[in-house]
């Protein structure tokens, strides 16, 4: 074999050695579990993590979808000892801070619709792992991560004064954008929270910042105005919205509580996951009794 064959050759062969695997996340998935599948050591988590800073914010927030690059451990000469659970871990799953109900002041940017089960015309409810034809409103490229949210209400209005606090959308589902040809594109679903129906909107995906920890706020007056669903009260874990917002000097990671208007006794603790200008949506962390629309929050 001639000698510049030979250079290439090996070449070849040592650009192979060094290239990294890459691995999509599927639903489920933890850091912790991809190494142990990888590499056979959960506590080897901590190269992919390394490997994977300028997407993974925090080793404990990994969504479907997202791809992440697989070190060679076999370089390495220090095998890990370092814990996950020693990394600051958010109080909230991703998910608590992405599929909620939000109140916003315009629709955020809308890049397509769902329009149809891409291989089942007579399917109606679309789920994770099932293909959907998307219509193409802006743009979008193949491997690209849509949030999937829906219209509630047009105009929210507080029950008390009237007020027009915003348009109510909900977050319902994410997907990935697999080709695209022409002003149709196909698209997986990877995560739904509940059933998928054609003309829900998409928009680009970005996670959230993760929440460390909680604030207390004080003098914030107000009252919940909507429980982002059709129900007559809201529970542990449940979703409300609160008519106060950034206007009110409210933020993310602010805690209010729920007030008892006979007795003025806290009955709910809330957390503010999202916040608009006018409105909030809080996520029940504890409640003696069900949270109901027009109860007073502070």
């Amino acid at each position: 074999m001639p000698e510049k064959a030979i250079t290439l050759l090996l070449f070849f062969v040592w650009v192979s050695s060094v290239w990294a695997a890459k691995y999509e996340v599927r639903s489920g998935d933890t850091l912790w579990g991809i190494a142990e599948r990888f590499y056979g050591d959960p506590y080897c988590w901590i190269f992919i993590w390394e490997s994977n800073r300028d997407r993974v914010r925090n080793p404990h927030w990994i969504y479907p979808g997202q791809e992440l690059i697989i070190p060679e451990r076999v370089r390495r000469e220090v095998k890990p000892s370092y814990p996950l659970k020693e990394i600051k871990k958010p109080i909230f799953h991703w998910e608590q801070q992405v599929f909620i109900p939000r109140v916003v002041e315009y629709l955020p940017k809308v890049v397509g619709l769902i329009s149809g089960e891409a291989f089942d015309p007579d399917k109606s409810l679309y789920s994770e792992g099932d293909f959907v034809n998307v219509e193409v409103k802006g743009h979008m490229a193949s491997g690209d991560i849509l949030l999937v949210y829906k219209l509630v209400d047009s105009v929210l209005r507080d029950p008390v004064s009237g007020e027009n606090l915003g348009v109510l959308i909900k977050n319902v589902g994410l997907l990935k954008v697999v080709e695209i040809t022409g002003n149709v594109a196909l698209a997986k679903v990877l995560r739904s929270d509940e059933s998928l129906v054609a003309g829900y909107f998409l928009t680009p995906f970005k996670m959230p910042e993760p929440i460390y920890s909680l604030r207390d706020v004080r003098g914030i007056s107000g009252r919940v105005v909507s429980l982002g669903e059709e129900r007559t009260a809201a529970g542990l874990n449940d979703f409300v919205v609160v008519n106060v917002g950034n206007n009110n000097g409210i933020s993310i990671g602010d805690r209010l509580y729920v007030i008892s208007s006979l007795w003025r006794k806290r009955v709910a603790e809330l957390a503010v996951v999202d916040s608009g200008k006018k409105a909030s949506t809080c996520v029940v962390l504890r409640t003696e009794r069900p949270v109901m629309v027009g109860q007073e929050v502070e």
